[in-house]
């Protein structure tokens, strides 16, 4: 059962708003203070059977005459449907029935919400209401729910019968009991509810201490985190580690994560590193150091499916520590919904669009959802985003593309996700000849003080003397391959991923991705012949600055400019001859290449490309693909983990 769509009506900041939700996915929601962010993801509280209701509290928008309205639209899965249809006979056209249903929250004064109906779609008529509450009175109610025997109802139609009568408090759950047919639906939704998970930026969760237990599962409401952590660490040490090694990166001398007890009472606390080790509550730190560790145990402990909510993750977190968050989210919602609130610049400027990406705001006293479908640039603007809210480190990296930060993220997660470190996507790799212009510039104009600044460039077909110019100060790292890709290509580890994606499915062995990989190569040697002669290939520059002062200052007219240019144009023999030779020179090179060599040098993506679509039928998506290749491999590479060492190291940056 997922959700898939929130409609809201007349409710607190909305008149009217429709929220699409991907099944799975990382969903962003942005807005200034005030525009409505906390009104929307509210909704999701009372679909889920935990917003807190009492007397007062503004749940109905003031231009709004009718009283406000939730509508929850869920799709079901196979096993569910199939269920429920097994319970009713007589239904026209079933493939068409219950594919998607919703659960319509209506406000009742004095009582919050409840679920007055639910509808599910029907042949041939739509949303068609399977259950809902009347009452003529304003106190007795009455519960219908579809009938057990479709038979005599016309095709579009549906027949109800009258369940039983009770006061509102009893709502439509209590149709679990008296309606059969709809049980399979009452359980999917319920267990939907248990898997729902919302960690708000204000002070809640979890307790300062509890009781002495033991529990594997968080509840929703952090309550029992105490508990779980201590299961993690007597039952599922390596669990543990885990959680302690990432709030540690993240939180830099936050300490060392404990579950100290006293008594027969259970708390969480950090262990003070600089301070005899003087243990603190997790109350007494930060907000935001609580959400974090709600979000990672979580993440790390609950399966999918499940719905996390997340309101401003980046609270007390360096710009580093948001980048490395949101590596671990996007890993976790590949296979669940996970919702962020969030003002971060790190956060947004990853969020892909379509229906991941959503703004809230504010006019006149009422909010307006809008799905952003461009680069948030005018998104970052309207929230007030600066330049240093990203470059605030001391150790700047540079990448060649966001693809590259996955696979990084994977090998080195403890640079990554080090706050010193800056992670920026640099455009390609003939950005890299920058790279010293940027450090010269930020010396003069940075106030923080000299900073560290790395360029990763792919090698390509750049010729030995281009990689000594580039490298010679320092501030370039140019691959040990042609490109990070190369060093995925790990016939184990293909075979690995290869064989979890499809389900053992695909015939993938360790040798048979090793043939595949040569002949892919023994394909792209015309391509690495061409790219190595285009490389080399002298540029020409017809107007140097020195020549267009001269120009300019004898007042040259369009024939003299042009008896200039025709003087430095290359003669077309001499190019030819000079092409022939490179070509000979690049074919020979290529042709003398080890199968070593080949590896390291052939185009490594589009190789991955040739694999994916033989065994998979679809093409290597750098993105997703990248960072799962690198996690099959056992070790990084060594020339790489030895240049981000130099980087993190406290010394000058040692030349490449």
């Amino acid at each position: 059962m997922e959700l898939c769509r929130v409609t809201l009506e007349g409710y607190r900041a909305f008149q009217k708003a429709e929220w699409e939700l991907p099944p799975t996915g990382l969903v962003f929601v942005a807005g200034t203070n005030n525009a409505g962010k906390s009104s929307l993801l509210s909704s999701l509280d009372i679909i889920a059977g935990i917003a807190e209701f009492g007397p007062g509290m503004g749940y109905q928008n003031a231009q709004c005459q009718a009283p406000a309205r939730i509508i929850a639209t869920f799709s079901l899965s196979k096993g569910t449907r199939k269920e429920i249809l097994s319970r009713i006979t007589g239904i026209k056209r079933e493939e068409e029935a219950f594919r998607k249903v919703e659960f319509i929250f209506d406000l009742i004064p004095d009582k919050g919400f409840i679920i007055s109906q639910i509808t599910a779609e029907w042949p041939e008529s739509g949303m068609v209401a399977v259950a809902y509450a009347e009452s003529p009175n304003g106190h007795q109610y009455s519960y219908f729910a579809i009938g057990p025997d479709q038979s005599g109802t016309p095709l579009g139609s549906i027949g109800l019968s009258k369940r039983i009568e009770g006061a509102v408090d009893r709502a439509l759950e209590s149709l679990h009991v008296h309606s059969n047919e709809l049980r399979p639906l009452w359980d999917a939704f319920n267990n939907w509810r248990s898997r729902f998970y919302h960690f708000k930026a204000l002070r809640g969760g979890s307790p300062r201490s509890m009781e002495l237990s033991s529990q594997s599962l968080l509840d929703p409401t952090g309550s029992n985190l105490p508990a779980v952590l201590l299961d993690l660490q007597t039952n599922r040490s390596l669990l543990m580690d885990k959680l302690r090694s990432i709030i540690s990166q993240m939180v830099p001398d936050v300490g060392r994560l404990e579950t100290p007890t006293q008594s027969n009472r259970l708390s969480v606390a950090f262990t003070d590193p600089f301070n005899g080790g003087f243990q603190h509550n997790l109350k007494e730190l930060g907000t935001g150091v609580e959400q974090l560790l709600l979000t990672l145990v979580v993440g790390l402990t609950e399966k999918s499916p499940s719905t996390l909510v997340v309101e401003e993750p980046e609270t007390n977190l360096h710009p580093a520590a948001q980048r490395a968050l949101l590596s671990l989210l996007k890993e976790w919602a590949s296979d669940r919904l996970i919702i962020a609130a969030t003002h971060s610049p790190v956060m947004l400027d990853w969020a892909p669009g379509g229906n991941q990406l959503w703004q809230i705001t504010r006019s006149n006293g009422i909010s307006q959802l809008s799905m952003i479908d461009e680069p948030p640039l005018e998104l970052l603007r309207s929230l007030g985003v600066r330049i240093s809210d990203v470059l605030s480190a001391d150790r700047i990296l540079v990448v060649e593309g966001p693809s590259d930060i996955d696979v990084l993220n994977t090998w080195f997660p403890e640079i990554m996700r080090n706050p010193r470190v800056s992670v920026i996507p640099g455009g390609g790799g003939d950005n890299a000849r920058f790279a010293n212009l940027f450090v010269e510039w930020l010396t003069h104009s940075d106030r923080l003080g000299a900073r560290h600044v790395l360029y990763l460039r792919d090698r390509d077909e750049l010729t030995p003397e281009v990689v000594d110019k580039l490298t010679r100060a320092g501030n370039v790292y140019v691959l040990g391959c042609r490109e990070i890709e190369n060093y995925l290509l790990s016939p184990d580890a293909i075979t690995s991923v290869l064989a979890r994606e499809s389900g053992l499915k695909c015939e993938a062995t360790p040798e048979a991705v090793q043939e595949l990989i040569h002949q892919s190569i023994e394909e792209l040697k015309p391509f690495m012949v061409v790219n190595r002669v285009a490389r080399r290939l002298p540029g020409v520059r017809l107007v140097d600055n020195q020549m267009r002062g001269t120009l300019a200052k004898s007042g040259a007219s369009e024939e003299d400019f042009w008896e200039v240019i025709k003087g430095r144009l290359p003669d077309p023999n001499r190019m030819r001859s000079d092409l022939r030779d490179l070509w000979e020179v690049a074919s020979r090179e290529v042709s003398e290449m080890t199968e070593e060599q080949l590896i390291k040098w052939a185009p490594g993506e589009e190789i991955l490309d040739g694999i994916y679509m033989h065994f998979l039928g679809r093409r290597f998506k750098k993105t997703k693909d990248g960072g799962e290749l690198a996690a099959a491999i056992e070790n990084p590479p060594v020339d790489l983990a030895a240049a981000l060492e130099r980087f993190m190291s406290d010394n000058d940056p040692e030349p490449s």
